[in-house]
């Protein structure tokens, strides 16, 4: 009996397998030979199945991702891109950080160069008011060496023309006048005295007579005291321009040497009305050992002979200036009690006292009363008393020399 319900359930399951697969090639051919998937046990998932529309078991088969799985992957993509959008959100961050520093950057370099740019045009506005100023300074440096180059040359000439003079220097000026080139012409010449190195400057008169006459003396406006100490005289005094003009005295020294070999003394004299006369001697003056002596001999001219002769009303032996030696106010030498250089306001030849005084006090307008000089009551002004008398003071007055034998 109970082989019978077996052979029954045998058969049974046989017929159901035959009614729904006729056939066993097409179970193989639809995948019936496979092995399946193994089971495996799963834990559970927290993931709760949700409706995923986008797929189904018609199209994927055992492929269709579950909707959990789907989630899963999404979270993981969303992860990743999360992780790379917030590092790029750090990278720009730092970048917007870097940028912000490189833009604090840049303006502090713009405002360095700023300030450099305008440091620079300061400077070079300074450096172009320095270059001008330089500039100025060289161009004015450069007129100064100019100048002082002209002068140089200058200087040069003036010490070749020096040279020239003094190859030609002889003894006075009549030897000017024989040599020099200019010669011809009254004006400042150098001469050196024999026996001397000095060389020193005289005016020369070309014009008078022959010419070559050593203006020694001269008084024209009253602009010079001659009221002088013996060393003053001794040495001179005064000036006079190239043309002669001014008030001087060439110094008794010179007097001695120019006169060694002896000379021809002119004197020339001009009262306010315009006259004039002269007197003209031979004459030399002596060593300031001497006295510086005057030796005066051989009277010519208009001007009446008051250095040899002196005043008839006075007296020759009182007045006349020959062979007296040469007194100032501070070394009287005269013959009178009194000093007659401090009381005759002058240094001259004086005997007791004058017969001429060339060297007085110079009253302008020519008559003067002699009452009204003070302290001393006295003809003491610009005399030749033969002439125009003690009581008037000339206008003009000069002394001049030249060498014997030029007649």
């Amino acid at each position: 009996m109970v082989s019978v319900r077996v052979l029954f359930l045998v058969l049974s399951v046989m017929g159901a397998v035959q009614a729904a697969d006729p056939s066993e090639g097409e179970f193989i051919a639809e995948g019936g030979g496979v092995r399946g998937p193994r089971l495996v046990g799963k834990q559970q998932s927290a993931c709760k199945e949700s409706d995923w529309p986008f797929c189904s078991d018609e199209d994927w088969n055992y492929k269709c991702p579950s909707g959990c799985r789907m989630k899963g992957l999404i979270e993981e993509v969303n992860q990743d891109f999360t992780n790379r959008i917030n590092k790029l959100k750090d990278s720009l961050f730092d970048y917007q950080k870097n940028n912000k520093d490189s833009n604090t950057l840049t303006r502090n370099i713009i405002d360095i160069l700023r300030g450099d740019f305008t440091n620079s045009k300061n400077n070079e506005n300074t450096f172009s008011q320095v270059s001008e100023d330089l500039r100025s300074r060289i161009e004015i440096l450069k007129r100064k060496v100019i100048e002082q180059v002209q002068h140089i040359h200058l200087l040069q000439k003036n010490v070749r023309d020096q040279l020239i003079d003094m190859k030609r220097l002889e003894l006075d000026c009549y030897d000017a006048l024989q040599t020099h080139p200019s010669g011809a012409q009254s004006g400042i010449f150098n001469i050196k005295l024999p026996g001397s190195s000095k060389i020193f400057s005289v005016y020369c008169d070309q014009e008078t007579g022959l010419g070559g006459w050593l203006l020694i003396q001269q008084r024209m406006d009253g602009s010079l005291n001659f009221n002088r100490t013996w060393q003053d005289y001794k040495k001179g005094f005064g000036s006079l321009n190239d043309k002669g003009e001014g008030e001087f005295w060439l110094g008794n020294e010179y007097l001695h040497l120019l006169t060694l070999r002896g000379s021809i003394l002119r004197v020339e004299l001009e009262d306010w009305a315009g006259k004039g006369a002269y007197a003209e001697y031979h004459w030399r003056v002596g060593s300031e050992a001497e006295g510086y002596a005057l030796q005066v001999s051989s009277y010519e001219g208009t001007a009446g002979d008051a250095l040899i002769e002196g005043s008839v009303e006075e007296g020759t032996e009182y007045t006349s200036h020959a062979g007296m030696r040469f007194s100032t106010f501070d070394r009287d030498a005269d013959k009178w009690e009194d000093n007659c250089a401090e009381v005759y306001g002058g240094g001259w030849w004086y005997n007791n006292c004058q017969a001429a005084n060339l060297n007085g006090i110079y009253y302008p307008g020519g008559s003067y009363d002699p009452r009204d000089n003070s302290p001393y009551e006295i003809e003491n002004g610009v005399v030749w008393v033969p002439f125009r008398g003690a009581d008037y003071s000339l206008r003009t007055v000069r002394m001049k020399i030249r060498p014997f034998g030029t007649q």
